[in-house]
């Protein structure tokens, strides 16, 4: 590993197989994964249910109550449910752009032993690829889902950081290769 151009760490790798990214997290960075996560996300959709349908269900158990209160509690079930999402989702998207502020740009290389990201605030971290289980593809960003099923870590790789054309393609060969789509 030797520091190339601009402060990128290059890899003694054949280009060919590798895939670089340089980028800024932005905040609609944040909102595409966080959201397109959330549809794919066990607890999130678990978690939705069990809150539109607890406070009916725990009702009918304690009160003796007409099929308009069974009603009221449904829509005011749906109300708190997307209120706890968009409040719960505000949050993660601030305390992340937060976290990626701080750090700046980052510089990321992807080959076929994982993933290798570097910062302002962070020498390098590299991560092999065991480390993930899962990845997405937005129209605008990769997401690599790591951590458990029920509480994803994301790493987000926007296209528009790709540092040749072909980066987008090499790192889709990658990902296919390497980790299930979700």
């Amino acid at each position: 590993m030797n520091e190339g151009a601009g402060g990128f760490v290059q890899h003694d790798r054949d280009s060919d197989t590798e895939a670089q990214f340089v980028y800024r997290l932005t905040a609609e960075d944040w909102k595409e994964a966080l959201r397109v996560q959330a549809r794919r996300s066990p607890a999130k959709l678990v978690g939705g249910g069990l809150l539109i349908l607890g406070a009916p269900m725990v009702s009918a158990l304690f009160l003796d109550l007409p099929v308009w209160g069974w009603i009221v509690q449904l829509v005011a079930g749906i109300g708190v449910a997307y209120w706890q999402l968009v409040t719960n989702w505000r949050t993660h998207v601030r305390k992340a752009m937060g976290v990626a502020e701080s750090h700046g740009e980052f510089r990321t290389v992807v080959n076929d032993h994982g993933v290798i990201f570097s910062s302002a605030k962070r020498a390098f971290e590299a991560l092999e690829w065991g480390h993930f289980h899962a990845h997405l593809e937005t129209p605008r960003l990769f997401v690599l889902l790591s951590g458990s099923r029920w509480s994803p870590i994301m790493i987000l790789l926007p296209k528009r950081g790709a540092r040749r054309t072909e980066d987008i393609e090499r790192l889709r060969a990658l990902l296919a290769w390497k980790l299930k789509r979700l």
